[in-house]
């Protein structure tokens, strides 16, 4: 009796892994999962590269036209790298963390669906902005800040105009 239920169950062992085997084989010809499992990861992993590809150096027209020839400054506040693109003549600037700031950021926020990010926020921007004016020498008062795209901002602002006399 013994031996019948080893055989029994040996039995059934093998039909086990018969169909085990050929559910592994349907799936190895069809190449994709059965059922409602989840989906694979590298068409995931290969559309968020497209995705952080395509959108990771558009900049709006209006951004593009008006700062074209406007060159790059480097400034340095409160342990952040920024890029500041002024155009005193309009009383305007853009300003927006380093590059690497900008991508890891990007990807942070890409990654999670916008629920997380590591951009600086619009306080401690507008303080990067008055400690660029001011370390120019320029006295200014922003204006308006405009959200451009997330990490980019202008800046609207005004200077006093400083007259010197000459003897």
């Amino acid at each position: 009796m013994v031996r019948r239920r080893t055989q029994a169950l040996s039995g059934f062992r093998r039909r086990l892994l018969h169909k085990c085997w050929s559910q592994r084989a349907k799936i190895a010809q069809t190449n994709h999962p059965v059922g409602d499992g989840p989906m694979p990861l590298r068409p995931l992993l290969l559309a968020a590269a497209a995705h952080l590809t395509l959108t990771a150096c558009s900049t709006p027209q209006h951004i593009s036209d008006e700062y074209r020839d406007i060159p790059r400054t480097k400034f340095a506040f409160d342990n952040i790298a920024y890029r500041i693109f002024d155009k005193p003549s309009a009383g305007k600037l853009v300003i927006t963390p380093s590059v690497a700031s900008a991508m890891s950021d990007s990807v942070i926020r890409n990654v999670t669906f916008g629920a997380y990010g590591t951009a600086a926020p619009q306080s401690s921007i507008e303080a990067a902005v008055a400690a660029y004016l001011a370390n120019n020498g320029r006295r200014c008062t922003t204006d308006s800040a405009t959200l451009i795209r997330n990490p980019q901002w202008e800046f609207a602002y005004t200077c006093e105009i400083v007259y010197t006399t000459t003897d």
